[in-house]
């Protein structure tokens, strides 16, 4: 009788035992979750998505601005490759290009408009400029055949330049110019796998400059398209930032590429020169 009182006691205090264990671990998830919920609501307060695009923006500015000014250490230089020897060009025009934005963006709004015309007309100059890059690294044989790609490439992007407000950010341009990029650069790394089995691609300042491309205009395209149609839904849902956040990334990205390629150049200059 006594053996059964206690084993009866002992089994009340094992249960007494496991409900306490029971409810101090629903306390301490209770605890977590509180803290989660507490550390969510801080970021929200001070990391909004408008500080986040802030950070991007001047992410993509910092790394534009940085391969300008490592760009002009070639100017007026022999250069090695020379496919390389007049590619600072680009980013030079980039750098002159972002200023309406950038006054845009930090001073008076009436900028912006001045902006997207500058952004607009500079799209032909980056479609015409990075495909005559990529055409130029193509096989000979077959450039005629390029180059009437990018003729017919030119003229689509002129007929949607005037077809729109130029005062406006026309995506639709951009997605089209970025979309003949993407051609130029498959077919780059068509000949690149096929034809040149040695090559020390790590080494090869026009596999950075058309990954960085081929990088950020694959990225870019749905965005500019998803942007162009449904702006007016990405507006009352808020998302709109974010898309910009995505661009903005991609094209800082693309500019650490041509930064990676013009180290490559500088070092096989000295080395030939």
């Amino acid at each position: 009788m006594e053996s059964e009182v206690k084993k009866t006691d002992f089994g009340c205090v094992f249960s007494f035992t496991t409900d306490l264990t029971l409810a101090y671990s629903c306390v301490l998830k209770f605890q977590k979750k509180n803290i989660i919920s507490i550390i969510i609501v801080l970021i929200q307060q001070y990391i909004s998505m408008g500080m986040i695009i802030q950070v991007l923006f001047l992410f993509q500015y910092v790394c534009m601005i940085a391969s300008f000014l490592i760009s002009l250490r070639f100017i007026n230089k022999e250069v090695f490759p020379h496919y390389m020897k007049n590619f600072y060009w680009y980013t030079v025009v980039g750098f002159f290009v972002v200023i309406p934005s950038l006054l845009g963006n930090y001073t008076d709004s009436n900028f912006s408009g001045i902006g997207n015309f500058v952004n607009n007309i500079s799209v032909l100059f980056h479609f015409l400029f990075l495909s005559f890059f990529c055409i130029n690294l193509l096989c000979d044989e077959k450039k005629g055949i390029f180059y009437f790609l990018q003729f017919v490439g030119m003229l689509i992007l002129i007929f949607l330049l005037f077809r729109y407000d130029m005062f406006k950010r026309n995506r639709l341009l951009s997605a089209v110019a970025n979309f003949g990029l993407v051609i130029f650069c498959i077919l780059y790394f068509v000949k690149l796998f096929n034809n040149s089995p040695d090559i020390n691609i790590k080494n090869e300042p026009s596999f950075w400059i058309v990954t960085g491309v081929l990088f950020c205009m694959s990225i870019s395209i749905p965005v500019m398209i998803f942007q162009n149609h449904f702006y007016s839904i990405l507006v009352t849902k808020g998302w709109v930032d974010f898309f910009r956040g995505i661009a903005m990334l991609c094209y800082g990205i693309m500019h650490l590429f041509f930064i990676k390629a013009f180290l490559c150049t500088s070092v096989h200059s000295k080395i030939r020169y």
